[in-house]
């Protein structure tokens, strides 16, 4: 039986930049998916290659080849990407910003409850039902 739609990309997955990358995009898929800077994610590659050549040609080359390019269609808006970017950056954060969005929601539906099953509103609602 197949899926009537396609599996979505996973946001939370790394995945290879190769537009914005200098060879095959590893570099600067380790970059945003850690939240870093691209520049400095290939000054330690760099660094790294010196000191441990073939280690460090061996995974990159690895990366290269079994790390997805990432799918042009991903997020659907900047304000998704920046919620993806920080749940696996600081996923504390965001559990903590979702409880506070919870809360207020909360807050508000017990406040929309309370005025809907209150006196005042069936007396409202009985004299506007008259006219």
């Amino acid at each position: 039986m197949t899926e009537p739609y396609p599996p979505r990309p996973r946001a939370t997955r790394l995945y290879r930049i190769p537009e914005a990358g200098r060879i095959a995009g590893v570099c600067a898929g380790i970059a945003d998916y850690f939240g870093l800077s691209t520049t400095g994610v290939r000054l330690v590659t760099v660094l790294a290659g010196v000191f441990f050549t073939l280690p460090v040609v061996f995974l990159y080359t690895c990366a290269a080849v079994f790390v997805p390019p990432r799918p042009r269609a991903l997020y659907a808006n900047p304000a998704e990407e920046a919620f993806w970017r920080g749940v696996r950056t600081e996923p504390a954060g965001t559990v903590r910003d979702l409880d506070r969005r919870f809360e207020r929601l909360d807050r508000r539906l017990q406040a929309l409850e309370a005025g809907v099953t209150s006196p005042a509103f069936k007396v409202a609602r009985d004299i506007r039902n008259l006219g």
